[in-house]
Formats: C-alpha cells, structure tokens, sequence
C-alpha cells in the first residue's frame, strides 16, 4: 500500500562507535553473493547453486555537502585505506527509527570532491567509497 511507504525520511550513518554524521544521499545500497552453478551428471535439466566466497567486494558511496560544521570536520578525518569496524545506516521518519542496516566491517577505498567553481554558486559535494563485506537490512 502507498501509505505504507517511507516518503520524507531522513537518514544518518554511524562509522564505528563515536563517528555519527547526516549524508544527503547514500548510493549502490547493495549485497550480492556469488554462486557455482552445477549440473546433475549427464542430465542437465536440473542445476545445484552452491554459494562460493566472496571474491569482490560490495561498495557504498556516501555524498556530503561541504559545510565549516563538526560533522564536516570530522569527515576530514576520513581517508582513503581507514578500516571502519561496524556501520550502522539509520533510516529515520518524525525522528522515529523505521529501518536499519549494518555492516560489519568496511574499508574507505576513494575520497572526491565535486569541480570547485567560483563562477557558480553550487555546493561542494564530498563523495566517500566504502568497500564493505556485505549490507544486512535489520528488521524494526
């Protein structure tokens, strides 16, 4: 049902223990597994999936306006090579939890920074990617 979706929500990340901070947008929110495909014999009418490790990791991109914040000075922290252990995506309705996901452990493999411009006024955009080693949704 439409009234069942989350329109206007908002969302925040926390990166290991003490890091909490609001990105504008959270993209490739995804987990694939990789699988060997078997056939029965001579018969190959019937197939058997057999789950293989993972041999490529899962990426988030994280986007953040550039602000003279704290939050912002705390993504000045954030470098390429970081190790982040446990990341905790909050997705959030009138300031009420509605639907969470977590990581385990994540790697920031590519910090970038939208074309800086003094002939426009747009927003420097921050973009972070999270190597990860796989998106669970957490039931609320």
């Amino acid at each position: 049902m439409a009234y069942d979706l989350i329109p206007g929500y908002e969302f925040e990340v926390q990166l290991g223990m003490f890091i909490t901070i609001n990105f504008m947008k959270i993209s490739n929110m995804s987990s694939a597994g990789e699988f060997d495909v078997r056939a029965d014999g001579g018969n190959n009418e019937r197939m058997f999936f057999s789950a293989k490790p993972h041999r490529t990791p899962d990426t988030l991109t994280f986007h953040k306006g550039w602000s003279s914040s704290l939050a912002s000075m705390a993504l000045s922290f954030l470098t390429p090579g970081l190790k982040i252990e446990g990341i905790m995506i909050m997705v959030k309705k009138d300031g009420k939890l509605k639907k969470s996901f977590y990581i385990e452990q994540g790697i920031l493999t590519r910090v970038s920074f939208s074309d800086l411009d003094a002939m426009n006024s747009s927003i420097i955009i921050k973009t972070m990617e999270i190597a990860h080693t796989g998106l669970k949704e957490n039931g609320i």
